[in-house]
């Protein structure tokens, strides 16, 4: 039971996650590192705070 919970949260956190780093221009696959217990969600947080966005380079929305 405590493995299935485990998946179960970590699906309802991968899919957000791939989503964000999809739209930011960034490997979706990073959003597999909440399946990393205890750092992986914060590793994936520092990566999206920290990498260049590909998708707002060059005159995005909020341009530069």
């Amino acid at each position: 039971m405590l493995i299935a919970n485990g998946i179960i949260s970590g699906l309802i956190l991968a899919v957000p996650a791939w989503m964000i780093f999809k739209r930011a221009g960034l490997q979706p696959a990073f959003g597999l590192l909440v399946f990393i217990p205890v750092i992986g969600p914060l590793f994936a947080l520092l990566l999206l705070a920290f990498m260049d966005w590909p998708a707002t380079e060059g005159g995005g929305r909020h341009g530069s």
